[in-house]
């Protein structure tokens, strides 16, 4: 569906739904992306409303400004924030090394779970990763823009 985002305005969102043993769609949370200034924020809620996770980073980086296939100008990291707004993991955008960086746009993150988050918060971080790839990583328009390749390395 097509919406127009300014600034603050009408900011995208993602609702995140798996299937169960029994064949059902359950809504498991919703991932929102609320307008700041000078960093790329990402709200994490569950399936009850309640924020649960921030994923923040600076917006003046390298990655962002200088898009080159160089490991350093692809690398972002996220801090995982819980909802005191305390760092409790991390997750990273990073290269796979100038040449591969040159031959293909697909992106590789890396997330970092705690031990105690349940799977349903696992799936949620999961889909704010591609959701965030969409956001900031995948070019708008062109005969690729359908095509999203992303790699994920779970820990």
């Amino acid at each position: 569906e097509y919406t127009c985002t300014c600034c603050c305005l009408n900011r995208p969102e993602m609702s995140v739904n798996v299937v169960n043993q029994q064949g059902e769609k359950v809504f498991i949370g919703t991932i929102a992306d609320p307008w700041n200034c000078c960093t790329y924020e990402f709200d994490i809620f569950d399936d009850k409303g309640d924020m649960i996770y921030t994923l923040t980073t600076p917006a003046c980086q390298t990655a962002f400004v200088c898009n080159l296939p160089c490991d350093d100008c692809q690398k972002v990291e996220f801090a995982l924030l819980n909802k005191d707004m305390q760092e409790i993991s991390k997750t990273k955008r990073k290269g796979k090394g100038c040449m591969k960086n040159s031959l293909t746009n697909a992106d590789k993150f890396k997330i970092y779970f705690t031990q105690d988050m349940p799977w349903n918060h696992r799936a949620l971080i999961i889909s704010a990763m591609m959701f965030i790839d969409f956001r900031l990583f995948e070019e708008k328009g062109g005969a690729n823009s359908g095509n999203v390749h992303t790699n994920f390395d779970l820990d």
